[in-house]
């Protein structure tokens, strides 16, 4: 009787349609709401994109700042092991976790507005992650709400497009010249994503 319900499933399965297949999961098991997965979607791609961001972020400034400035990568990659608090070392040159990458970019850059939001994302995945999809939320305001969204997204672009080196210890500790070639690398990164 069981292998019957099975060879009914599995033929259900491969009859439905791509869009029905894609909800079996949300709208069949979990009973989810059209609210319920547009915000899950929403906070995924979200998290997936800052993520993504800033592994390329860091990983470009990293192999460029090896190339440009050799004799102070050593004295970076110690500052920032002893910068960068937690149980596990974190290998600087393979970030594993979201959380891993925030810790060196807030070790990098301090505690601004942008490393305050990034860890607000992290908050944001360990929702989604942990079965917390109802509190989704940004600045105590649901994130099922257009006019959230539409915050976050603003928030993070506007941080993304303003990088904040002042309260950042690594670089407050450099020459002036080594400043002057990180600011000069930025200025031109951002006309090289801009064009």
């Amino acid at each position: 009787m069981r292998m019957d319900f099975f060879e009914i499933f599995q033929t259900k399965i491969r009859e439905v349609s791509d869009q029905k297949l894609n909800e079996t999961i949300s709208k069949g098991a979990l009973k989810m709401s059209d609210e319920q997965i547009a915000t899950t979607s929403f906070a995924f791609w979200l998290v997936y994109m800052a993520e993504t961001d800033l592994n390329t972020a860091l990983s470009e400034a990293w192999s460029s700042s090896k190339s440009l400035l050799p004799h102070a990568v050593e004295a970076a990659e110690r500052m920032l092991k002893e910068m960068i608090p937690g149980k596990r070392e974190v290998d600087i040159n393979d970030l594993q976790y979201f959380s891993e990458k925030i810790k060196v970019y807030e070790a990098l850059m301090g505690a601004t507005a942008r490393t305050k939001l990034l860890w607000k994302f992290n908050d944001i995945r360990n929702d989604l992650s942990h079965n917390r999809i109802d509190k989704l939320a940004y600045d105590n305001e649901a994130l099922s709400l257009r006019t959230t969204k539409e915050k976050i997204l603003i928030d993070y672009f506007k941080t993304s497009l303003n990088p904040d080196l002042s309260q950042s210890k690594i670089f407050n500790s450099l020459s002036k010249e080594q400043k002057e070639e990180i600011e000069r690398m930025m200025i031109q990164a951002g006309k090289e994503e801009s064009a």
